[in-house]
Formats: C-alpha cells, structure tokens, sequence
C-alpha cells in the first residue's frame, strides 16, 4: 500500500489533486487484478490512493488551489513573504507524517 502512497503523494504535489487519483486508479485495479485482493483490500487500497493525493496536495503551493488562496492572503503581511521553497521547506516535513499516519492508519483499520 505504501508503495502506491507514496508516488500518489508525490504527483499529487504537482498536478491537482482529482487528476492524480484518476490516474492511479487504473492502474491500482491491474495491480488488484494480477493480486487477486478481496473486497476489503480493494477498499483500502483505493483509500490509500485518495489520502495520499489530498495529504500530497499540500506540499506544494501548486499542488492544489487553497494554498494558492492562502498566499494570496497571506500577502498583506509584507514582512513575512512565502516563497515556493519556504512552502516547501514547511509542508514537506509535514507531508511525510500525514502519509505515514494515514498508512499506520488503513494497516490497523
């Protein structure tokens, strides 16, 4: 599972994040195909893959709209500017936490 978390969080950081989980879909359900998982883990995975794509969003300023509108925002404060790195540099280390959480979460669900 964490092995299609983690490359859903990473695209997800630079595509939005509803074009990332219709891509992964497809091929999670080869994937399920070729592995024969039952109901259960068909639901888990596919959960896995929307989690990841909404934790992935915020990793970057472009990776979906409210981070945008939270710059923008955020503007009026002159003295703190936010840079696309320093967003970076903030939600990276974030990021990662959310998508282990979520995965130590589906594993014991």
């Amino acid at each position: 599972m964490l092995g299609f978390m983690i490359p859903t969080a990473f695209l997800s950081m630079w595509i939005s994040n509803t074009a990332t989980t219709v891509m992964m879909i497809p091929i999670l359900q080869a994937v399920l195909i070729e592995i024969g998982g039952g109901p259960n883990l068909e639901l888990m995975m596919m959960l896995s893959i929307a989690y990841s794509a909404n934790v992935g969003g915020t990793g970057t300023l472009i990776g979906t709209a409210p981070n945008l509108i939270l710059v923008e925002f955020l503007s009026i404060y002159p003295d703190q500017p936010i840079s696309f790195v320093s967003w970076m540099g903030f939600c990276i280390p974030q990021l990662l936490i959310n998508v282990s959480l979520c995965w130590v979460y589906l594993q014991l669900v």
